[in-house]
Formats: structure tokens, sequence, C-alpha cells
């Protein structure tokens, strides 16, 4: 779809609208405690990351888990859980 001022790509959108619906639409980091970032970790647990306590905490060891995910997968390694993570994690997860 062309707008006047933007182009938007319906599946992509579609994919990150879902992503924010699996992971919240905040950014998670290092730091916050709440249920989205229970729903990461029990993901990247799935994913291999099978050190993670799983609990509702952005500890030390889901930042490192981040950062190695977004390196596997091109991403800046900012351990910071944006748009372009939660896509990549809800892909990760629905192909596993």
């Amino acid at each position: 779809v062309k707008h006047q001022y933007i182009e938007v790509f319906p599946a992509q959108t579609t994919r990150i609208v879902t992503a924010c619906q699996r992971y919240g639409a905040a950014l998670l980091k290092k730091g916050q405690s709440n249920s989205n970032i229970a729903v990461l970790k029990q993901d990247l647990h799935q994913l291999g990351w099978t050190n993670l306590t799983l609990n509702r905490s952005f500890d030390d060891a889901t930042y490192q888990a981040v950062k190695e995910f977004q390196g596997q997968h091109g991403l800046s390694q900012d351990g910071i859980v944006g748009n372009a993570t939660k896509e990549a994690l809800f892909l990760s997860h629905e192909s596993g």
C-alpha cells in the first residue's frame, strides 16, 4: 500500500503487530520486571538459552541471551528488545 508520504508493507506490519501483542509494545530492557519479560524468557529458553531462570525479571543472563540472539540474527547487539528483536524472536518462536 502506498500512501502520499509513506509506503506500508502489510506482511511486515502484521508481523510487528503480532510480535508486539506477544511481547508488549514497550521496549524490554535490563532491570525491568513484567509479564512480557516472562514470555520473552520462555521463548529464549525454548530457543536454546536454557540457563535462564523463568521469571519476570530482565536480569544479566537475559541481557546476555538477548545480545547473543541479536547477534545471531544480524541485529544491533544492544541487549534491548525493540521491534526488530521482537519480530525476529516471534518468527523464530513460530518456526521453532
